[in-house]
């Protein structure tokens, strides 16, 4: 099977995240995971073939992902050592995760496409979240002006049936927050944003390679009333934390700030618009939210005391560190922190939950990684900014990185060991090995 059509379809596939083929035993075989096995097995039974079209080009990067990979193994240790059933399923599960993970990371940095089929991929990845977003917009207006309920039926394999309400009712009234597809609004609010940014980079260089200039801004105004009206605070966030560093990305454009302008003046204008037609702003319930939890924070340390929001990942934080300085070398083992931790109280974000589970030796060896194909790419759009089009494309692929990195803070479908997180990381592969390869440097 063709590794370009089984691209195209993981692509199609990201958003069904929420609906698995299979629930087996508390778990969920979901179908994003079986075109990236199906990704992985073509890969093997190609590099076996010796096909002309895999070369290990980026060899640093491949040393990098493997030396990786066998960091997050040496985390078995700690289950064998307790011999614990429950504890060995874990750490297999999200091993295994790892590894379709980490092969198709190696594979996108090792296969030979052409321009087109980037552009091919680049335009259907735009066409399936401008998709998503339109349910979004379409099932918000329903929902809280005319009353009727477009929200998706889910079934959780390890919470059972899921119903929709959009949560923080108190703040929103009966305004009712988006889903689109997915589980909850943070998750539908981060799948957009990514794309928001790969548009608006096309906008700030003119190269409208995806779509024409008209087709590119509405899809650009689409996705950000999409994420705006999604009243997530992660989503709001990582926006945000994705923005900052953007502004050295286009520091070469000579009407950065004009653009900076109308984005912030555009989200101003949407801002009123939802006011006035749910009497809820954007802006004052951000900082509703803000000031509840600067108060709750002062007794963060009382765990008698259940809150949602940022308050249990910051006493994640803390139960992390507790686990970590138990096994500090080899950690507790992959995917083993929630036997130790009651979700109740206290959340973990990837980056505690990796130290927890992996030591020293597996956060190393993952932030190294992580680093090394950062900087690769600035290094070669150091190269390239003489060159528009390259020069879009290499922003491209720092953006899915810089984004994952940024949004695995704030949705839980973007762990670390999750499909989102690795395609987003294997896209900006492709991108860069290919682009690298047709540029000397």
């Amino acid at each position: 099977m063709s590794i370009r059509y089984l691209i195209s379809c993981l692509i199609i596939s990201l958003p069904l995240v929420s609906y698995p083929l299979l629930n087996y035993r508390g778990r969920a075989i979901q179908l994003d995971w079986v075109v990236v096995a199906l990704l992985s097995l073509s890969f093997y039974t190609h590099f076996m073939m010796r096909t002309p079209y895999i070369t290990f080009r980026e060899r640093k990067l491949v040393v990098a992902s493997m030396v990786l990979f066998f960091a997050l193994t040496s985390s078995i240790m700690t289950p064998l050592s307790t011999g614990s059933a429950s504890s060995m399923e874990e750490f297999l599960t999200t091993w295994v995760q790892y590894l379709i993970g980490i092969t198709l990371f190696i594979m996108c940095s090792s296969i030979r496409v052409n321009e087109k089929d980037l552009r091919l991929f680049l335009k259907l990845y735009v066409s399936v979240v401008v998709i998503v977003a339109v349910f979004g917009i379409i099932q918000f207006v329903a929902s809280s002006i005319f009353d009727i309920n477009l929200y998706p039926h889910l079934f959780s394999a390890k919470y059972g049936e899921i119903g929709k309400t959009g949560g923080y009712r108190q703040y929103l009234g009966d305004i009712r927050r988006p889903v689109s597809i997915f589980y909850e609004p943070r998750h539908f609010g981060c799948f957009v944003l990514t794309c928001f940014f790969v548009l608006y980079l096309s906008i700030l260089n003119k190269a409208y390679i995806i779509y024409n200039s008209k087709i590119t801004k509405w899809c650009c105004v689409v996705i950000l009333v999409a994420i705006i009206i999604s009243f997530s605070m992660s989503a709001y966030i990582a926006f945000c934390l994705t923005f900052i560093p953007m502004l050295y990305i286009i520091g070469h454009l000579k009407k950065k700030y004009g653009y900076i302008f109308l984005l912030i003046a555009g989200v101003m204008c949407l801002d009123i618009i939802v006011y006035y037609t749910t009497h809820i702003s954007v802006l004052g319930y951000s900082w509703e939210r803000i000031h509840i939890n600067l108060n709750d924070l002062k007794n963060v340390s009382d765990f008698s005391i259940h809150y949602f929001g940022p308050i249990r990942y910051i006493r994640g934080y803390y139960e992390s560190f507790l686990l970590f300085k138990s096994h500090p070398f080899l950690g507790i083992g992959l995917n083993n922190t929630h036997l130790y931790v009651d979700p109740f109280f206290a959340r973990l974000s990837p980056p505690p939950d990796l130290l927890a589970s992996t030591g020293l030796i597996g956060f190393i060896a993952f932030y190294f990684f992580m680093f090394l194909l950062w900087g690769r790419i600035l290094k070669l759009k150091r190269a390239l900014d003489l060159i528009s089009k390259h020069r879009f494309y290499i922003s491209i692929a720092w953006m899915f990185v810089t984004s994952a990195f940024i949004k695995a803070f704030f949705s839980s479908n973007y762990q670390y060991c999750s499909s989102w997180f690795w395609f987003d990381l294997s896209f900006a592969a492709l991108i860069f090995s290919n682009l690298k390869a047709t540029v000397k440097t």
